[in-house]
């Protein structure tokens, strides 16, 4: 016990005769776990976390055209026409949804305002709820 005193003592020794170098130590190692802390922050919601709805491994997406290996997925959504024929001749999938992301203006209060939206059909993703978006157009309830 004596030896942690004694190093306690020695440490506020340097940091007084050093305050400069001690702030900035404190505030680099401040950053450091920040980051971290954000980091893996991140990567819990949005890589280890199961998505909210029943069987969410069995999900998948389809899409047409040639994969190339660049980018984050396929860019290419199925046609109406391709949509119906996977539907009718699928034996494989339980269920099939189909899915538009759009935009929509919300009006009311004040200004309208630009928010993203998705279009379902019916079968898509039953008994889910597919997203939650709060959004307000200036003053009024949100």
């Amino acid at each position: 016990m004596e030896i942690l005193v004694q190093d306690l003592r020695y440490s506020m020794r340097s940091i007084a005769r050093a305050p400069g170098f001690a702030v900035a130590s404190i505030l680099v190692i401040a950053l450091g776990v920040g980051a971290n802390a954000a980091t893996f922050s991140v990567a819990d919601f949005v890589l280890l976390r199961p998505l909210p709805y029943a069987d969410s491994d069995s999900l998948i997406g389809l899409c047409e055209g040639p994969r190339n290996g660049k980018g984050w997925g396929c860019m290419n959504q199925l046609s109406p026409a391709n949509y119906r024929d996977v539907a009718a001749m699928t034996t494989t999938l339980s269920t099939l949804g189909l899915f538009q992301r759009t935009e929509l203006n919300l009006i009311g209060h004040g200004e309208p305002v630009r928010v993203p939206a998705s279009c379902c059909a019916k079968p898509t993703f039953k008994g889910a709820v597919i997203a939650h978006s709060k959004a307000s157009a200036g003053s009024g309830p949100a």
